[in-house]
């Protein structure tokens, strides 16, 4: 059976999505981060207490072209967004049961 990821950057936010698949998916997300960093790639807003990707005023997250360094950081944008929406997904069902 094939994998189901819960959405994408610009796709919709589906809450019957299995808490299990969304805790998979932010691992992955995760884990892509992870490569973007060890390959140079990091954003000090995103990185602060209080930062937020989704809301960023400076988010590469609509890029379609640029330099090697632009894209990746592009990349980087739009996992931050992904991580924000899985997490709000999971917080929504932890407290409210959906």
């Amino acid at each position: 059976m094939a994998k189901t990821r819960p959405s994408t950057v610009r796709g919709p936010i589906d809450l019957s999505t299995p808490v299990p698949v969304l805790r998979e998916w932010l691992g992955e997300l995760v884990r892509r981060e992870g490569n973007l960093f060890d390959c140079g790639t990091s954003c000090s807003l995103k990185d602060m207490p209080d930062g937020t990707c989704t809301a960023c005023p400076l988010s590469r997250a609509n890029e379609t072209s640029g330099s090697l360094e632009e894209m990746q950081l592009t990349g980087l944008c739009r996992i931050g967004a992904e991580q924000e929406r899985v997490l709000m997904m999971l917080l929504a069902k932890q407290h409210h049961g959906v």
